[in-house]
């Protein structure tokens, strides 16, 4: 019997998981291949977006890919790709605008589709 260690029930064995509703299927990746793959598509999408005005942070919540073209001011083209701990990705634009914009994917391969 394999048991799992879970945040949210604690030890559990797969047979257990299963009954609960199973495992989640999203597409969770590590720091590297989300900047890598985040990097590729918002420049095969705009040509006008510069890896230099690409930045990158980890922290304890999740991914981050911030586009910055006037750093380190701030402009109506700022925007925020983020994933989550659950592999969900979210983008912040109109960061200047009183309600920003925020588009929402379940996983990286939903962005790559649907960006």
């Amino acid at each position: 019997m394999k048991v799992l260690k879970s945040a949210l029930y604690g030890v559990i064995t797969v047979k257990q998981i299963e009954q609960k509703g199973g495992f989640n299927m999203v597409s969770k990746i590590g720091a590297k291949e989300f900047k890598n793959r985040v990097k590729t598509k918002l420049m095969q999408i705009d040509g006008n977006i510069k890896e230099d005005d690409l930045y990158f942070s980890q922290t304890v919540t999740g991914y981050y890919m911030e586009y910055k073209p006037e750093y380190p001011n701030r402009s109506n083209a700022d925007f925020i790709i983020y994933q989550d701990l659950n592999g969900s990705i979210s983008v912040h634009g109109n960061m200047l605008a009183l309600v920003p914009t925020i588009e929402k994917y379940e996983d990286i391969n939903d962005f790559e589709q649907r960006l």
